[in-house]
């Protein structure tokens, strides 16, 4: 018999009515405060879910972000992008005197040596000077020189009076002329030679660091070097003041670098461009406060705050000791520091003949400008003057201590 069967029959016989009654209940006082309890703690255990959850998203997004952190702080910095080179401005001494500054165009030029071709970036260049290969001069040289067998005597006179105003840069190229046929040419360039000879003995300082003899080549003058060649571009172009120029190289005597120093202002005026200078025999120094002044004696102090930065010292003395010759090599200003006591450091004597009185700075267009402070000594005077290339000057200011000049730092 199955179960259910003999199940059924048991509630049949069964005399007791509440048997069934009492199940239900049973059931019912079970089930009931069971399903009650589920879902009294749902909303309980759906908070602390929730709550979980948000714990748990929020420790995630930490973690990742410091995650990202460390990914962004542990990842290479790029280095900022080297600022292109600033272009030096140059001055162009041109044929017919007058001069152009400005700033090329072009970043390098080439030059074709004997070994190959050199490239040169403009900023590392001094200074060009275009042979005559590639200026109009030898041309012009070579129709005087010609002229100096003319049949016509006043055109030989002017030819020769021409080719010495020169000066000693022809030199070379009248040598080269020399063994010729015609005897009134080749007189006329002995005669030549033998006057530039004499200028060369009687003004040899001067022109010393002067103009060099002009040669076929171009040369091209950096600061490491000094090489000849045939340069390239035949032609610049010229960002100036009066706007973009155009100058052919053949047009050309010589290309200076302007040194462009810290901007100064002193005695009520700006300066900001400086001259070349030439003066052989003299070792420039750092112009710092403190610095020894002429043979390592004589400290300076109160240097005036423009010219701390970037400025170097020419002792001067290149000439007796206590005398300074230089040589200005493009347009520009030049500062020279004088001892303040014009004319001191001792008793007479020939020295004495040859001192530079402040008035005769003045006539000449020198202006004081500044002062620095020297060991027992009056206060030096910085002077100013613009000055032209080419010009030549000799100073003695006193016994002991000869002229001094400020120039930028190279």
């Amino acid at each position: 018999m199955d179960t259910p069967d003999l199940y059924d029959r048991h509630l049949q016989e069964c005399k007791f009515p509440w048997y069934r009654f009492s199940l239900w209940t049973l059931l019912v006082f079970v089930l009931l405060p069971a399903e009650r309890t589920i879902q009294a703690a749902e909303p309980a255990q759906i908070a602390a879910e929730l709550k979980k959850n948000a714990v748990a998203a929020q420790s995630k997004s930490g973690s990742q972000k410091k995650k990202d952190d460390e990914n962004t702080s542990s990842a290479p910095v790029k280095p900022a992008p080297p600022k292109p080179p600033v272009k030096p401005r140059l001055v162009l001494h041109l044929q017919n005197g007058s001069t152009i500054s400005g700033r090329l165009a072009i970043k390098q030029i080439t030059l074709e040596t004997r070994y190959g071709t050199l490239t040169i970036p403009i900023e590392k260049i001094k200074s060009i000077t275009p042979g005559l290969g590639s200026n109009n001069l030898g041309a012009k040289v070579s129709a005087l020189v010609e002229k100096l067998g003319s049949d016509v005597f006043a055109e030989r006179e002017t030819a020769e009076k021409e080719l010495l105003r020169f000066g000693l840069p022809v030199r070379n190229v009248l040598k080269r002329r020399l063994g010729g046929k015609h005897e009134e040419r080749q007189h006329r360039l002995k005669k030549l030679l033998a006057a530039l000879e004499v200028i060369a003995a009687e003004h040899y300082d001067e022109f010393a660091s002067g103009e060099p003899a002009w040669i076929e080549r171009d040369t091209v003058e950096t600061a490491k070097f000094t090489v000849y060649g045939s340069i390239s571009p035949k032609s610049f172009q010229v960002d100036s003041k009066h706007g973009l120029l155009t100058v052919k190289l053949g047009d050309i005597r010589t290309i200076s670098r302007r040194f462009d120093g810290p901007q100064v202002e002193l005695g009520g005026k700006t300066y900001r461009h400086f001259a070349l200078i030439n003066m052989p025999n003299v070792t420039a120094k750092s112009f710092t406060e403190g610095m020894a002044s002429w043979k390592d004696k004589y400290k300076f102090s109160n240097i005036p705050q423009p010219l701390r930065k970037g400025f170097s010292f020419l002792p001067g003395g290149n000439v007796k000791g206590n005398t300074t010759r230089f040589t200005v090599a493009d347009d520009d200003v030049v500062l020279m520091v004088l001892s303040g006591r014009p004319g001191g450091g001792g008793g007479g004597g020939e020295w004495k003949r040859t001192i530079t009185s402040p008035a005769s700075m003045t006539a000449q267009g020198w202006q004081p400008i500044g002062k620095i402070d020297l060991d027992a000594h009056p206060p030096c005077v910085i002077y100013s003057r613009v000055c032209r290339k080419g010009e030549s000057f000799v100073y003695s200011w006193e016994k002991y201590i000869p002229p001094a000049l400020i120039v930028p730092a190279q």
